[in-house]
This record gives C-alpha cells, structure tokens and sequence, in this order.
C-alpha cells in the first residue's frame, strides 16, 4: 500500500504542475491570465469528471488487464499527451492568426474561438488523469489485504500531492528552471508512477473475473469522495472534499443522527451544492485576479489561491464529517455554512487592501531573505482565502449526509449532486474569466459571490424555520436581500495604487 500510496501522491504533484504550467502556457496565446485560468479550470472540471465517468462504464471491457497496468498505462498515455501539449499550442497560433485575417471576428468571437480550441486540448490528458482514479479504488478494492477502507488514503495522498506539486511549480520549479524544464519534471513524475504501477502489478495476482465489479464498487466509491480528487488534480473541484477512512465513517454516524429530508427538500439542498460549485469558481478566478495586483506575480498568485484552496477544501470536508454528528438538519448545516462562507469573504474583501500594509509591518519585524518573505506573503495571502475555502469544502459532506440514501440509490442520487455541482463550477469559471471579472472587476465579483451566498443560506434556513417564528421570515428574506444589494453601495472600492 505504502508504494501505491507514493504512485498516487507522485500522480497528484504531476497534474497540478501541468495545471499550473498550462496557465502560464495559455497566458500567452489570450494575453490575459484570467481567461487563461478561466479555460484550464473549465478543462480540468469537466475532463476529470468525464474521465472518471467513462471508465467506470468501461469496467466490463476491461476486466481481463490487472488494474495497475491499466493505471500506469494511463500515466505513459498522459506523460506522451503532456508532451505533446506546448507543440500543439504552438501549431494553434497560426491557426488563430488565419481565422482573424479571413473573418476577423469580433472580440468576443475569437476569444470564444481560442477557449474552445485550447479546451479541447486539455481536455484529452484531464480526460486521462480523471480515468486513473476509479482504476486505482478498484484495485484497493479488489485486494482484500488492502481494505476497502482505505479508499480514503488514495484521496489523502493525492491531494497531498497536488498541494506539494502546486507550491514546487510555481513557487519553486518555474523561478529556478523555466516552464518547459517544469514540465518535463511533470513528465517525469508520470513515468515514476508508471513504473512503480507495473512493479506492483507484477507483485499482486490479478483475479479477472473480479475485476469488473471492483472497478464499479471503485467507481461507486469514487462518486462519494471524487471531490477531492477533483480539487486535487483541478481547482474544483472538484472536488471538494478529502473523505479518509475516519472521515467515511464519521459521515455514516452523522447520516443517522439527520432528519431525513422531504423531495422539495432534497432538492433545495442539491440546488444549493450546485451553486455553492458556481460560487467556489467566482472566488477562484476573482481571488487570482486581486492577488495578482497585491503580489504583482501571476504565477506566484495563481500558486497561492490554488494551495490555500486545496488545503482548505479538504479541511473544510474533514471537519464537517466530523461536525455532522451534533447538527439535526441538514438545511440548517448548510445554511450555516454558506452565511459563514458569505461573512469571512465580506470580511476578507476589507482586508485584501491592507496587505501590502501587512507585508512591511511583517517584513519590518521577521526581516527574511528572499524566499522567507516569499513564503511571507504565501502566509498571509493564504489567510485570506482559507476560512471561505473551509465552509465550501463542507458543503460536499454536508449534501451528502443530508440526501442519506445507501446502495445503488444512492450512488445515482450522490452521482445527480456532483454532477450538478461540476456544471455549476464549469459555468462559473467560464462567466467569471470571460465576463464577471473582465467588466464587473474582482472586487464586484466577489461580493456577487458574497451576495449568493447570503441568498443560497437564505433558501436553505427558510423552510426550517418552527411554526412559532415563521411570521418572521418576510422580516429575514427582507434583512438579507438588503444586505445583498447594499454590498455593492456601501463597500468602498479598492484603490489599485494602494495595493499594487
């Protein structure tokens, strides 16, 4: 285990460290870096989610290969794609030179153009990282000695990964080696995990008749924990939860202590997952978009939103499965959570401000070296984004308790959610990157997010209210709904000078 579990961690550095480099990549063919992070975030959402899909359907075909060769197989195909990924964003150029001579589009036009042409490129390895994760569950599976409990595990280490593998590309391999030399480490770190897969294969016997309904329990696993996988190879996830063996568990507990819900319920609780998905890449690209003007680094920006996200999604997850047990309704959990996601952004948009302020005041009492006041700023950017990150990382668990169906119900049900919620997270970073952020800014867009929020918490505490206090509901929804329009009047603007 402890070697699969090394295979995976090296899998989770490498797709984070082509996610980075893409952005970088993409950076200069649209000439901005947020419609770059708006189409890798797109890419990565819907590739993963694909790939993972459709290699669970494949689970009959495929079941005479031994899962691990099936994986490391996967890891040489995306290592070759990778390969091939900056040569044919080179080919696309021309391609876009010729389509403005012979047409010349309109703004909005080609940009559309140049996002659907580089999503369909990344959308072939995301399509392949997203097949390795129902074939390595299966395999955990598959191997009683294993246990299927420690599914959780895979997720834990490759989230770890994709953290380490965000913070080495873009804090550490992109200033020291370049973007190419970075991507052949990526390159790298595939074959590792390739050749690691193939000498366990040959270690472990493969039981063929077996292998099918272990790829589907794999898959019906990875439905319940694929946020995390998601957020560990994307931004989104998305994925956004890390659900160990513990936390599993602790989820199964808490199930039992919850008030079932009613459909109208259920389904308010499954409308509010999917917009939470749509708000969580509003934030993503906004926050990327203020932190570039405080830290004056795109990269280094993108870097630190990406990590503070991995770590606080993942967080946000461990502690609602944790938390779950002591809350009687699953509307009021979430509520809860999106008025607490709503209040620390509104709080978090106040200080973004101040940051450069904090960073002579820091600099002035720890007085680091280059890289110390690097690792500074990564500290203190971070705290802005990571109580947010925590109430949308709980959200995962928190709809999934609350929707308590078990067996192959619910696994469809589970399925319906997370759907929903990675057609919400793809249309939030396409309309952020191409529109909300372009024409509103970051600051508006985020407390349209903030605005959201309040409403989605709004939509979720309404039903629940007891009989005694429902005539105070018009006096709630009026509270909130004034709260949301008076953000965009009474919060003061950022002064570009001040924090760039």
């Amino acid at each position: 285990m402890f070697w699969l579990l090394l295979c995976f961690t090296a899998s989770g550095m490498a797709g984070l460290i082509y996610e980075v480099a893409w952005v970088r990549s993409l950076e200069l063919i649209f000439g901005a870096t947020t419609f770059a992070i708006a189409t890798v975030l797109a890419s990565f959402m819907g590739g993963l989610a694909s790939g993972s899909y459709f290699m669970g359907r494949l689970a009959a075909r495929l079941e005479r290969f031994h899962p691990l060769k099936i994986y490391a197989a996967l890891e040489c195909l995306i290592g070759v794609v990778a390969i091939l990924i900056p040569l044919t964003f080179q080919l696309l150029v021309p391609v876009y030179q010729w389509t403005w001579r012979i047409s010349h589009a309109s703004f909005l036009t080609f940009t559309s153009m140049r996002f659907v042409l580089a999503a369909l490129v990344l959308l072939i390895p995301t399509f392949l990282m997203g097949a390795t994760l129902p074939i390595v569950s299966s395999f955990v599976n598959r191997e009683s000695t294993l246990g299927k409990k420690r599914i959780g595990l895979l997720y834990t280490f490759n989230t770890l990964g994709a953290v380490l593998g965000c913070v080495a590309a873009g804090l550490i391999l992109f200033p020291k080696i370049g973007l190419a030399k970075t991507q052949w480490v990526a390159i790298a770190l595939n074959a590792a995990a390739a050749a690691g897969a193939f000498r366990l294969a040959s270690m472990t016997r493969h039981d063929s008749p077996a292998t099918a309904g272990a790829i589907g329990e794999g898959t019906a696993a990875l439905v319940i924990s694929l946020k995390s996988a998601l957020i560990s190879r994307s931004s989104g996830a998305d994925n956004e939860v890390t659900l160990d063996a513990g936390a599993v568990a602790a989820g199964a507990n808490a199930s039992a202590n919850m008030a079932a819900l009613s459909s109208q319920g259920a389904r308010i609780l499954v409308g509010i997952y999917a917009l939470s998905g749509f708000v969580a890449m509003l934030y993503e690209v906004a926050w990327n978009r203020a932190l570039v003007m405080v830290l004056g680094c795109s990269t280094y920006a993108y870097t630190i939103m990406l990590a503070t996200f991995l770590l606080g999604l993942s967080l946000g997850a461990w502690l609602a499965t944790r938390a779950l047990a002591k809350m009687s309704s699953p509307l009021l959990a979430a509520g809860l959570c999106q008025i607490i996601i709503a209040l620390s952004t509104f709080v978090s948009v106040f200080l973004v401000e101040e940051m450069p302020y904090l960073y002579l005041k820091a600099y002035e009492i720890f007085r680091p070296g280059a890289s110390g006041f690097l690792n500074l700023q990564f500290i203190l950017a971070a705290g802005l984004m990571i109580l947010p990150t925590l109430g949308l990382g709980a959200m995962f668990p928190i709809t999934i308790q609350g929707l308590n169906s078990t067996g192959d119900k619910g696994a469809r049900v589970v399925g319906w959610a997370y759907a929903l919620n990675t057609v919400g997270a793809i249309a939030g970073s396409i309309l952020a990157g191409f529109w909300l952020v372009p024409c509103m800014g970051s600051q508006n867009t985020l407390l349209a997010g903030i605005a959201l929020n309040a409403l989605l918490g709004l939509a979720a505490i309404l039903p629940i209210i007891p009989r005694p206090l429902q005539r105070y509901r018009p006096m709630l929804a009026a509270l909130v709904l004034i709260f949301s329009v008076n953000l965009f009047y009474s919060t003061a603007k950022w002064d570009a000078a001040v924090m760039s």
